[in-house]
């Protein structure tokens, strides 16, 4: 739910189980959920596909959301770039939820890129001047560079 161990281990004790560990893997099947279930989307938020999966089981959402205001600020940032025909480029370590959780709000108005560090980011550049072949941006998403896609 946060990045404190010791709360998440407090939490856990009182009964509070995580739907997925930090990065991403599933902990708890979403098919065993019922719409009886209370789930709490974190301060870091959540990606359009798990919100998605919990509104169609019955499971709402925006009940107990805890999605810091300045996490829903870069998501509004984005979605105002989207509406002028901007990539978004987001920097940040690809697996974390935050990270994940902006990509996936990103992605659905523009084409949106994740860079994890300088390298990254100067290799993208080469892309977005030219002096790499844009064919190959996809291609090399793969195996190093940047991770994203539109």
């Amino acid at each position: 739910m946060i990045h404190n161990p010791q709360v998440n281990a407090d939490l856990s004790r009182h009964g509070v189980r995580f739907l997925q560990d930090t990065y991403g893997k599933e902990l708890i099947p979403f098919d065993t959920l019922t719409r009886d279930d209370i789930v709490l989307i974190p301060a870091f938020g959540t990606t359009l596909d798990i919100e998605k999966k919990l509104n169609d089981i019955g499971i709402p959402t925006e009940k107990y959301n805890t999605t810091c205001p300045f996490v829903e600020k870069v998501w509004n940032r984005s979605a105002a770039i989207a509406k002028k025909d901007y990539t978004i480029i987001i920097h940040g370590k690809p697996s974390h939820e935050e990270t994940r959780a902006t990509f996936s709000h990103a992605a659905a108005g523009a084409p949106a890129v994740v860079v994890k560090d300088m390298k990254e980011t100067q290799r993208l550049a080469l892309y977005i001047t030219g002096e790499l072949d844009a064919a190959g941006f996809t291609k090399n998403l793969k195996t190093s560079t940047a991770r994203a896609l539109t």
